[in-house]
């Protein structure tokens, strides 16, 4: 159902993603202002953070952090820790130890493409896609999505996920159902919300889903805020567009 065409949006995409994962950033103000002030964990204190979260996913991390010698835990908590990375992954500034590197491939659903930071410490991910995967211009019940995350030394600690499901005719989208958001984040020092998803059909007869993500990066002396605005457009020829930007 996904079609070239569409998968190319996601590649255009892709090579801004070290500008839009997590956009422009300001210091939190008065309006904005953290939620709490983080010190850098020491790997024992990562570890026992991780436990109390009580999900598999936090579970898998920390088996994950514990097979790092321990010279990587350390790095790898200087840069979940670290603003100039943040501020990278922002755009706000040059890439830290910049080692750009754009790859891109097909997946069983649709199209996923990385970018690389901090000498490949750091790696940027997107993928989109629809799932049932269908010729081109079928009538049905669709889900098409869109993600993003970042891994550090290969564990993923951050994923922001939007999806859509609708139904098209061959021609054109004539119903929505719904669009959920959801994220995954294991750094102690980000705190991520989000706003209620919006979902449309446009004039053009595409599905339309946004979500807003509020982003606080709280570690001590080093307080950002992030707004995003992550967008995901479908229609009866599966994906089409996503991305994440500035709100």
């Amino acid at each position: 159902m996904a079609r070239s065409a569409g998968a190319g949006k996601t590649a255009l995409v892709a090579a801004a993603l070290i500008g839009s994962m997590m956009g422009t950033v300001t210091s939190a103000g008065a309006a904005d202002a953290p939620k709490a002030d983080v010190a850098k964990p020491t790997a024992a204190e990562y570890v026992a953070w991780l436990d109390s979260q009580n999900t598999a996913e936090a579970d898998q991390t920390a088996t994950q952090f514990k097979e790092l010698s321990a010279e990587n835990q350390q790095k790898f908590l200087n840069y979940i820790s670290d603003p100039e990375i943040a501020k990278a992954l922002a755009g706000q500034k040059g890439d830290p130890n910049a080692d750009p590197d754009f790859e891109s491939k097909r997946t069983a659903t649709g199209e996923r493409t990385s970018t690389t930071l901090a000498g490949g410490d750091v790696v940027v991910s997107s993928e989109s896609g629809v799932t049932p995967p269908a010729s081109r211009g079928s009538a049905g019940d669709w889900s098409c999505y869109y993600w993003v995350n970042n891994t550090v030394l290969g564990i993923e600690i951050t994923k922001h996920t939007l999806t859509q499901t609708y139904h098209s005719t061959s021609t054109e989208v004539d119903k929505v159902y719904s669009a959920r958001a959801s994220h995954k984040n294991l750094n102690p020092g980000v705190q991520v919300d989000n706003q209620p998803e919006d979902q449309w059909i446009s004039a053009a007869g595409n599905a339309l889903a946004y979500v807003t993500w509020n982003v606080d990066f709280v570690y001590s002396g080093s307080q950002i805020h992030m707004d995003k605005l992550q967008h995901v457009r479908c229609d009866e020829t599966g994906f089409r567009e996503g991305y994440i930007k500035d709100a």
